[in-house]
């Protein structure tokens, strides 16, 4: 299981806004070549906490794409591979994104290091 050190207040009221009128089209791509069920199973269980974040924005469509990578050893890192523009956007992803670095995801047996690209994006015509 997942467990936090520091709780993280964006994402209690990220789940509050999470309602009828807010919505999600995050997306997990993995970018290993081997695509195994212990490796999605693996993915399944970080996209829980990964598409936890919430864009308050709902009037742009708006899309970043992260690349966050996994160690054996549970330490989580991540890089923009593309902003959003949209300043108050991409800042509240990256404040997330920084939150995560502070979970203790599970250690893993799937080689040295998973990588995954997030596509994270908002809009009104979701």
């Amino acid at each position: 299981k997942f467990e936090k050190q520091k709780k993280s207040s964006n994402v209690k009221l990220d789940k509050l806004l999470n309602d009828k009128k807010t919505t999600r089209k995050n997306k997990i791509k993995n970018t290993n070549k081997n695509d195994d069920n212990e490796i999605n199973e693996y993915m399944s269980k970080v996209a829980e906490i990964l598409e936890q974040w919430v864009s308050l924005i709902r009037d742009k469509n708006l899309l970043a794409i992260v690349n966050v990578k996994i160690s054996s050893s549970g330490r989580f890192t991540y890089n923009f591979k593309k902003y959003s523009g949209n300043t108050e956007f991409d800042i509240s992803l990256k404040n997330f994104l920084e939150e995560q670095k502070n979970v203790i995801f599970p250690k893993h047996k799937l080689g040295r290091i998973l990588s995954y690209d997030i596509i994270y994006r908002t809009g009104e015509n979701e």
